[in-house]
């Protein structure tokens, strides 16, 4: 009750967030009376959003920003392909730099969590290092509507040919992880993700997001592959699409297009993944 969750999100500002039909007030009101009632009392720390805003305003004041670009889409694999990676892409610019510089001190704040099976099984080389995995539940839908409203305006600005018209729904998933490759050399062996189901959402994922943080001169990107078989004599992938990680840029793909994660050259390598659930009309 008196401690806040890993990012600083405490019970209240969940309950308050996702109180949308006014049901809880009842609820609500207890917490504010418990949090601040005995000799545990403390202060409501400010929700997420709240975070956002003041960093603008922080960020605005400095004169560093005048005004975010709008969300820019890439098409990586054309929706029409028979690839089953079809429809991949990214967008450049999908959140300002006042939610980027937020979600940096997010990350900064959650613990690292011990080494899991998972990053073991994916590595090209027991010998390369893995990523740093930080988990973080966005429970005041603070950034995922962001995201998935912007995710949105771009799909929209497309091409209605290419993509725009066909995708009626984006709803992000509320578990995320943060990902920081701190050593050269590390590398994710080809693979493909598995769904997953979000309670607040109500829906099983269909894509996985990569939200890049940071910029990577050399290395780092992920390659979309034609298939999880290597092909000629070499026996190298065929690869369909690279992308470099780049601040504030959002890759987009579904779950069973295979990819993998290019050796990185230039450190910290650091990213949010997630899943998304995108329905088309």
């Amino acid at each position: 009750m008196h401690i806040s969750a890993h990012g600083d999100i405490s019970i209240l500002n969940t309950s308050i967030a996702n109180n949308n039909d006014n049901t809880c007030d009842e609820i609500v009101e207890m917490l504010k009376i418990q949090m601040t009632a005995g000799p545990k009392k403390t202060s409501n720390p400010p929700t997420l959003q709240h975070r956002i805003t003041n960093s603008g305003k922080t960020i605005l004041d400095q004169g560093i920003v005048t005004r975010s670009p709008s969300p820019l889409l890439t098409i990586l694999i054309p929706n029409k392909s028979d690839h089953i990676g079809s429809g991949a892409c990214f967008v450049d610019y999908i959140l300002p730099e006042s939610t980027l510089s937020t979600l940096d001190e997010v990350w900064r704040s959650i613990p690292v969590a011990s080494a899991n099976t998972e990053s073991k099984k994916k590595k090209l080389n027991s010998n390369n290092p893995c990523s740093l995995r930080s988990y973080f539940c966005d429970s005041e839908d603070a950034i995922c509507s962001i995201l998935s409203k912007n995710t949105l305006r771009a799909f929209q600005a497309c091409d209605a040919g290419a993509y725009g018209n066909s995708i009626k729904q984006v709803a992000f998933f509320s578990h995320m992880r943060f990902l920081n490759y701190n050593q050269a050399g590390g590398e994710l062996a080809p693979h493909i993700d598995l769904t997953r189901v979000d309670s607040m959402v109500g829906k099983r994922s269909t894509h996985t997001f990569l939200l890049y943080m940071k910029d990577c001169e050399l290395g780092g990107e992920t390659a979309l592959l034609k298939s999880l078989t290597p092909s000629g004599r070499l026996g190298n992938y065929e690869v369909l699409a690279e992308v470099e990680p780049r601040r504030g840029r959002l890759l987009l793909f579904p779950h069973a297009c295979p990819h993998r994660g290019m050796q990185v050259v230039t450190t910290p390598k650091v990213l949010i993944r997630g899943e998304v659930f995108i329905e088309k009309k």
